[in-house]
């Protein structure tokens, strides 16, 4: 408990499904039924391993908390990994749907965005990014959107190779970005006192809405080129929402990814999930 103690995670979580009662309780949409059954789902016990459910996200920290210090052999007297580990972020246009679908696609996702990732041992989250506003011009379709991404911890080489590895995948487009201008992968190395709070990013419910803005970037050369940045704002009661009931029947075990010796780290949390929902019966 000593790593899961350090992340926030158990007080940002309760933030969290404090403001998505509120948001179901106040919603002019819901029927009393459909509030019924969101209530009792955000509510719901941690054995279930829902998405959208706090508690959930709770229990599923602790135990990777407790799987990493395992692993990295951490404690309050070795705070620290004796390896470099990086927070990378991956993203895709191929995996962005609409913020209403109803089949999202993870495996074939996850398969899209572990590209580029042999060798390298990982554990992270798929995560939606909802885009409550996207400019006309951006390589995606629609007014509104959800990008699926991952966020990694990845440990196993230097920061140079993490570093080659990466703008690799965006050189070369092994990853096709959102929109011109922001980058499909994205990596840094987690310096010294910070591993906790990236856990903790890796592990989070959506906390933010974004929106895709066009500029013109000058060139050396005096050319005018369109790009884009997004910008990034707290979830809006109904946006919170819409993410809410897009994770509404996915599970963190599903959303979880891992390779190389993360694989086996990933496995134990898998075994240990399965007995504690087996224990609820």
């Amino acid at each position: 408990m000593w790593l899961f103690d350090q992340t926030g995670l158990r007080r940002q979580e309760l933030i969290t499904g404090s403001k998505l009662r509120s948001a179901i309780v106040e919603s002019r949409k819901y029927s009393s039924r459909q509030r019924h059954l969101d209530l009792e789902l955000v509510t719901s016990p941690y054995g279930c391993l829902s998405a959208g459910s706090p508690k959930a996200r709770i229990k599923w920290g602790e135990m990777v908390c407790q799987e990493l210090a395992n692993h990295f052999h951490l404690g309050p007297e070795q705070p620290e990994p004796e390896q470099r580990v990086f927070l990378v972020t991956l993203c895709d246009r191929r995996c962005c749907t609409s913020h209403q679908e109803k089949n999202t696609d993870i495996r074939g996702f996850v398969r899209i965005l572990r590209r580029g990732l042999r060798g390298v041992s990982y554990l992270g989250m798929l995560e939606p990014a909802y885009y409550v506003n996207v400019c006309e011009g951006a390589r995606i379709y629609g007014k509104r959107m959800v990008s699926w991404h991952l966020h990694l911890l990845a440990w196993g080489e230097s920061p140079n190779k993490m570093k080659t590895r990466i703008d690799r995948v965006n050189d070369r487009r092994i990853l096709l970005p959102i929109a011109d201008g922001l980058p499909a992968g994205h990596q840094k190395c987690i310096s010294k006192g910070k591993l906790a709070s990236k856990i903790a990013y890796m592990l989070k419910a959506p906390q933010n809405g974004y929106r895709l803005a066009k500029i013109n970037w000058v060139m050396p050369d005096g050319k005018v080129v369109p790009k884009f940045r997004q910008f990034k704002a707290e979830l809006r009661p109904g946006e919170r929402l819409t993410l809410f009931r897009l994770m509404a029947d996915m599970y963190l075990d599903q959303l979880a990814v891992a390779g190389g010796e993360g694989a086996d780290i990933l496995r134990r949390l898998k075994r240990r999930a399965a007995r504690d929902v087996a224990s609820l019966y």
